[in-house]
């Protein structure tokens, strides 16, 4: 790997150095392997990188100036993100903002009138955006009334805050054929009244009922969304991420943005794990995918498979061993057979998306089946948090929960 000795202003953000208010210092930095050996002068650093590289590799240091007016400073690593989805809200009809139920639908009614003050269409137009909170309704579920009353004139889907469940208008669920007789996915809910029909909420894979019917994005606008999320991160001072879930139009925003230069962020990407598909097909997708990325991706990884095993706990559809409370018992979102015996066919890492008791369960058996198949030892890692059979998964602190964007 090469090394770098870079000179410039530094803040360490050690208050030992910063107590005199000078906020940045002319220091240097050596860089080997991946590491940062040493903050401190030049001659100190130099002797870091000849103990590291010897006296040849010294030689091929490449020394980095920082620009005039520019400082070095301390980045972050986003484990659990979702930019490409996220930024989009963001440019949409964005909820995230609102602190009530009358503050959002103010929101929608505004954005709703703004498309319609753009004119007529040759397609149907949709409101669509998010970041609405269970807690505004009661019992946790919108009601398609209160969305018809802001957004008469387009159908409407917006995701809540976690984006594990979706609010549509009525307009919506007709454009998607969604009514009573409309079964429940294997791996979602269609949330109803007391007579069967759609009261406007969906919980998990029912979402992906109102997303296939739903025009298809520009890519301009999906260019647009990551743009304005890597512009966020970049003020909140990360500089790497991990996409958790990369789907086939993710996986092409950002092929597009490496290739034109407009990643300053290192991604690393949760390639998705198709349920609907074969396993060899799925196997075969996400290994191209994976040497594409290693052999001419400048600033994108995929080393990481993304694999949903159930939902969450507010909306009932994590998977435990009990009944809840209020009933129902929540739904495995994927019993899949991912078991194989070529490692070499498989991503570095899987990454299983669960909280429920019942769920880790399966998640522990995959983990023992896969070291029964001879599986090499590997940086797996559980999205979630709960009861595990007092077993804990590689790479998962104890009842930790990443993220916030829903998977």
């Amino acid at each position: 790997m090469p090394a770098y000795l870079v000179k410039g202003r530094v803040r360490t953000l050690d208050p030992s150095e910063h107590n005199d208010g000078i906020d940045a210092r002319e220091k240097h930095i050596a860089i080997s392997g991946g590491r940062i050996l040493l903050v401190g002068d030049e001659a100190a650093c130099l002797d870091a990188l000849k103990s590291e590289l010897g006296d040849e590799g010294l030689a091929g240091v490449e020394r980095i100036d920082v620009p005039e007016g520019g400082v070095v400073l301390p980045s972050f690593h986003d484990s659990h993100i979702h930019p490409a989805s996220g930024g989009l809200q963001v440019i949409q009809c964005n909820l995230r903002g609102c602190n009530t139920l009358q503050e959002a639908l103010a929101t929608i009614s505004s954005y709703a009138e703004n498309m319609r003050a753009s004119g007529p269409s040759d397609t149907v137009l949709w409101v669509v955006g998010g970041g609405w909170q269970p807690g505004w309704f009661e019992n946790g579920t919108p009601s398609k009334a209160l969305l018809d009353a802001a957004c008469p004139d387009f159908p409407a889907y917006l995701r809540d805050m976690n984006g594990h469940e979706g609010w549509t208008n009525s307009l919506a669920l007709k454009e998607a054929n969604i009514d009573r007789t409309t079964a429940d996915p294997a791996a979602g809910c269609i949330v109803r009244d007391e007579n069967g029909e759609p009261v406007g909420h969906l919980i998990m894979g029912a979402c992906r009922l109102i997303v296939k019917s739903m025009p298809k994005l520009a890519d301009s606008r999906r260019d647009k969304g990551l743009e304005a999320a890597l512009h966020m991160a970049l003020k909140a001072g990360i500089t790497s991420f991990h996409d958790a879930l990369v789907n086939e139009d993710v996986w092409k925003v950002y092929l597009r943005a490496d290739a034109e230069d407009r990643l300053p962020i290192m991604v690393h990407m949760a390639l998705e794990w198709v349920p609907a598909l074969p396993m060899s097909e799925n196997l075969a997708n996400l290994k191209q995918k994976r040497s594409y990325a290693r052999d001419h991706g400048k600033m994108i990884r995929a080393e990481t498979v993304k694999i949903f095993v159930d939902g969450i706990p507010e909306n009932k559809s994590a998977f435990m061993l009990a009944p809840y409370k209020a009933g129902g018992a929540g739904k495995q979102a994927m019993l899949t057979q991912v078991k194989t015996t070529s490692s070499e066919s498989q991503p570095k890492t899987v990454s299983y998306e669960g909280i429920g008791a019942a769920e880790h369960k399966t998640a522990v058996g995959f983990e023992e089946a896969k070291e029964e198949d001879g599986g090499e030892e590997e940086e797996n890692c559980c999205a979630g948090k709960g009861k595990k059979g007092g077993r804990k998964l590689q790479g998962e602190k104890e009842g930790e929960r990443e993220g916030e964007n829903g998977g």
